[in-house]
């Protein structure tokens, strides 16, 4: 948790809380996410994760639709 005076008061930032709101940002930059089978079926910030069988969105989908028949 990172900590910082600002206007007489102290603010505590929590983790949580600073990485969705940096996520939101980056998908209204149109940044996505890639689901990785390797990480344990998590979506990875391409930086997160090296994993070269990582899907996008679209071609997660794709195998949704197929896994589903």
């Amino acid at each position: 948790m990172a900590c910082f005076y600002a206007d007489g008061v102290w603010v505590c930032e929590i983790e949580y809380v600073r990485r969705a709101l940096e996520a939101q940002r980056r998908i209204r930059r149109g940044e996505r996410q890639l689901y990785c089978s390797m990480c344990g079926g998590l979506w990875r910030w391409p930086e997160e994760c090296g994993h070269g069988d990582r899907l996008t969105p679209r071609q997660f989908a794709a195998l949704a639709r197929l896994s589903a028949r």
